[in-house]
C-alpha cells in the first residue's frame, strides 16, 4: 500500500483550471469514445492509504477484507440557469472497478448552476422488478433486488471477518451491509460553473473514504445488515452505515 498525505490528495484531485470568469473542470483527454461525457473520478481510500481490496484492515474491534463496495448512482442532471436538463441514467459503480463512473451527457456550451444526483434511486425505479430493465442494466442484477414492494439495495458492501480464535489465518466470516429503502436515499448537490467542450470529459471528483464506514459499527457483532424496517435494530445500524457515508465517506471535492 502506499501512503499519500493531504498535499498529495489535493495535488492528485487538482482537476478545476480557470477560463475567463467560468471554471473549466475538463480533463486532458483527447477524446471521447462514448455519448455521455460527464463523470465521477471516485478515489477509494483506506484513511490515507490508497484502497487494495486484497489488504486486511482492522476496523470495530475486527481484521477483515473488504472483497466489494457496489454504489447505484442515478438522476444526474444540471440545473442551468433554471433550465433543468435531462436526467442521466442509472450507473453502477464498483471498488473495484476503477475510479471512473459516467454520469451523462452535457451539450456543449458555458454552464451556470448546480448538479444534483442520488445514491440511490427514485420511487419509481426503485418498484420496478428486474426484468423491467435490459441486459446489463444495473438493475436487472437480481442479487441486488429485495423482492416485490421492496426495491434495490443501492449501497452494497461484501467482504470477510478474520475468526478472532484463528489469528493470523484467512478471514472466513462472510460480511454484507446494504443500505435501501426510500428513506435512506441521498441526495447530492453541487454549485458548479464551466465550460463545455465536444470531445472532453466534464468531470467531478469524490473521495472515498473506506474506513469512514465502519466508524461506530462492530463487524463481529453485526456482519449482516440487511436495511430491514421491520427489524428496528438493524435498520438503526443501516441508518450509522448511510450515515457514516454520507458525512464522512463519500466526499464531494471543491
Amino acid at each position: 500500500m502506499r501512503l499519500i498525505g493531504k498535499s498529495g490528495i489535493l495535488l492528485l484531485l487538482l482537476t478545476l483550471m480557470v477560463a475567463g470568469c467560468k471554471k473549466s473542470i475538463l480533463n486532458d483527454d483527447p477524446g471521447i469514445t462514448t455519448s455521455d461525457n460527464v463523470r465521477l473520478r471516485i478515489f477509494p481510500y483506506w484513511n490515507n492509504y490508497y484502497f487494495n481490496s486484497d489488504s486486511l484492515y482492522f476496523a470495530g474491534g475486527s481484521f477483515l477484507k473488504v472483497d466489494e463496495i457496489s454504489v447505484i448512482h442515478s438522476n444526474f442532471t444540471f440545473v442551468d440557469d433554471g433550465d433543468t436538463l435531462p436526467a442521466g441514467e442509472i450507473r453502477e459503480w464498483k471498488i473495484t472497478g476503477g475510479t471512473d463512473l459516467l454520469l451523462g451527457y452535457l451539450e456543449p456550451g458555458s454552464y451556470t448552476g448546480f448538479y444534483i444526483y442520488k445514491v440511490g434511486l427514485d420511487s419509481v425505479s426503485n418498484l420496478k422488478p428486474p426484468q423491467s430493465y435490459p441486459e446489463g442494466h444495473p438493475l436487472a442484477n437480481t442479487q441486488y433486488y429485495r423482492g416485490p414492494g421492496k426495491g434495490y439495495n443501492f449501497i452494497t458492501i461484501t467482504g470477510r471477518i478474520q475468526d478472532p480464535n484463528k489469528p493470523n489465518s484467512e478471514p472466513t466470516i462472510p460480511l454484507k451491509w446494504v443500505v435501501a429503502t426510500q428513506d435512506l436515499v441521498l441526495d447530492y448537490k453541487m454549485t458548479e460553473s464551466f465550460n463545455v467542450v465536444a470531445g472532453k470529459m466534464v468531470t467531478f471528483d469524490v473521495v472515498f473514504d473506506v474506513a469512514k464506514l465502519f466508524d461506530g459499527l462492530f463487524p463481529l457483532v453485526n456482519p449482516i445488515i440487511k436495511a430491514d424496517p421491520s427489524d428496528t435494530q438493524d435498520f438503526n445500524l443501516a441508518q450509522t452505515l448511510q450515515n457514516n457515508f454520507k458525512t464522512k465517506a463519500y466526499k464531494i471535492q471543491i
